[in-house]
């Protein structure tokens, strides 16, 4: 779904490599235009750690709340396919939980930002934020695109587009 009119739409998704111990991060920024989806801003990374898949998923939306902030690409909705996350973001029950830093850290930033809403989306609609994760485990190379994306992900970005 595209986001409201005036709003950028970002989705994120994160993969666990344990055998290599290293995360990696998907991150697509789509801007609304004349009822179109276009990509603003994209972003692969990788990261040398043994977290579990939820504490990974918190450092992904931390991630990414960093980059449309920093590229000025707000107010914006963040998807995610982890309920749990966005409920655990949303509610302050979890705020003594061992992610309890993350927490605090998102909930500052979401306050010194305009207009950030983060909601739920099913895994099929975040195809590309998961496909660029399985992409930069493969590639090892962390990469921040300004109005492009990996040219490999071509064919599924234009199956994915926000209508």
């Amino acid at each position: 779904m595209p986001p409201n009119e005036g709003k950028y739409k970002a989705n994120c998704d994160t993969i666990v490599d344990r055998i290599n111990g290293k995360i990696g991060f998907g991150i697509v920024i789509w801007n609304i235009r004349n009822n179109r989806g276009e990509v603003i801003a994209s972003c692969v990374q990788t990261m040398v750690v043994n977290f579990s898949i939820k504490t990974a998923k918190l450092v992904t939306v931390w991630k990414n709340i960093i980059f449309s902030g920093d590229y000025g690409l707000t107010p914006c909705s963040f998807e995610l396919d982890e309920a749990c996350i966005v409920n655990w973001i949303k509610n302050d029950g979890h705020k003594d939980s061992v992610n309890r830093i993350i927490l605090y850290d998102i909930d500052s930033m979401v306050n010194n930002l305009e207009e950030i809403d983060l909601c739920h989306t099913d895994r099929l609609a975040n195809r590309v934020a998961r496909g660029l994760a399985i992409f930069v485990l493969k590639s090892t190379d962390d990469t921040f695109l300004i109005e492009d994306f990996p040219c490999c992900f071509k064919k599924m970005l234009e199956t994915d587009m926000p209508r």
